[in-house]
């Protein structure tokens, strides 16, 4: 993945508030904000347009995220503890080697949504997630969680009953189909750019 500086300008509009954020994402409906590797920690972005956002790396450690809009972001290795995604646009969000303990998702929107090598097993709110299509768990995300993961989730999100059953049980499984290649982190070279995800589903 190819990788990108935070731009300074994005950054500093950010920290003036989501007001003034906001209005400038209206007024520059082109523009893909930079934040990677930006410390944006226990900041309340409630409500923010984060579409498309770069959001890589940072950090958003106890960040509020309440309703914003992370459609498309690219939350690669993003560290996300204790931050608060309730009733969130999570659409086509990617959310790769992400930090996610005790994240919340209580009611956020969830359409193709892609979970890579992530550890849910913390993760709360999931049961309560509105699934509008789709989304990719990888199974890496499977083992990682122990089994940890809503049921209710994983089949909102596509997953078929056998499967779920199966890793729910023994979720020691899971290891060995990432061992024989089953895992689709491969499939993210060609979905993938630095500021988030563009359409089409994920197959493992």
């Amino acid at each position: 993945m190819e990788a990108y500086v935070a731009n300074p300008e994005h950054v500093e509009i950010l920290k003036q508030g989501v007001t003034v954020w906001n209005a400038w994402r209206e007024e520059h409906p082109e523009a893909r904000p930079l934040l990677n590797e930006e410390d944006l920690s226990e900041l309340n972005l409630s409500f923010a347009n984060l579409r498309s956002a770069n959001l890589s790396f940072a950090n958003l450690t106890s960040t509020s995220l309440r309703r914003a809009c992370l459609e498309s972001a690219n939350l690669w290795h993003t560290r996300l503890h204790h931050a608060d995604l309730s009733i969130s646009d999570l659409s086509v969000a990617l959310f790769q080697d992400a930090k996610l303990h005790q994240t919340r998702f209580h009611h956020a929107l969830f359409s193709r949504t892609i979970f890579v090598d992530v550890d849910l097993s913390t993760a709360q709110g999931l049961e309560t997630v509105r699934h509008m299509a789709p989304s990719h768990i990888g199974i890496d995300t499977i083992y990682h969680s122990q089994g940890n993961i809503s049921e209710r989730f994983l089949r909102g999100a596509g997953i078929p009953d056998p499967f779920i059953t199966r890793h729910a049980i023994a979720p020691e499984a899971a290891q060995s189909a990432i061992l024989s290649g089953v895992a689709a982190r491969v499939c993210l070279v060609s979905r993938c750019c630095s500021h988030g995800i563009k359409g089409g589903s994920l197959s493992s």
